[in-house]
């Protein structure tokens, strides 16, 4: 179980740009894990999840979309945690920037934007002109594909598949705050994941404060 301690949290990010990560340790025992693929059917080949796979066969966009919606119904049940509501109060008064490797949307705040490295569970996108829109009523996908309303391109839940990088965008916001943070939040993150991996590419400032939760 992972405990946030706030008061040591504050002492830690006073006085300095602080940046945090938090991994899907903060979901542990109520969502499958994300980035290790628990919310895959272990029976099917990881290269069925593929976007490759998602563009070219209408058997891996129905396995894709089925593990997807499961999950999607699960995050629906969900309320915010303890962890969740410290981290809003910390983004909303301390920290310069939070990326999650969650894909729930639980994470919000009024100040500063949340970054969600793999996506979110909650929206779709258009594999053409990047538009998201949100899930259907009912779902459609059982019956056939869906496109955008904008441009009429194939769907996608707005989640990383397994050959997907993660957004330009958030890289680029990553690299930033690494750059000009005095002190960074790790919290639920395990030691190997794709955007610790990135992590390690990144120039970081010196002197940086590292406090691993």
């Amino acid at each position: 179980e992972i405990r946030l301690s706030l008061v040591g949290s504050e002492m830690c990010i006073r006085d300095r740009q602080c940046v945090a990560i938090t991994g899907s340790g903060i979901r542990k025992g109520t969502l499958p894990d994300y980035p290790s693929g628990q919310w895959l059917d272990p029976k099917v080949p990881i290269a069925s999840y593929t976007l490759a796979e998602f563009k070219a066969s209408k058997r891996c966009r129905y396995l894709y979309w089925k593990a997807s919606y499961d999950y999607y119904q699960q995050v629906l049940t969900m309320n915010k945690n303890n962890i969740d509501k410290q981290l809003d109060h910390l983004l909303n008064h301390y920290l310069s920037g939070l990326f999650t490797e969650t894909v729930d949307s639980l994470l919000n705040a009024e100040q500063h934007p949340v970054y969600e490295c793999y996506g979110s569970i909650k929206s779709l996108y258009c594999l053409d002109c990047a538009q998201q829109q949100a899930w259907p009523p009912v779902p459609l996908w059982l019956q056939r594909d869906l496109h955008c309303q904008h441009c009429s391109g194939l769907l996608k839940p707005q989640i990383l598949a397994a050959d997907e990088n993660i957004d330009p965008a958030c890289y680029q916001a990553l690299q930033t705050n690494m750059a000009q943070c005095g002190c960074l939040l790790v919290i639920g993150v395990p030691a190997i994941t794709p955007v610790v991996s990135i992590l390690s590419l990144i120039h970081i400032s010196e002197p940086t404060r590292l406090r691993r939760i």
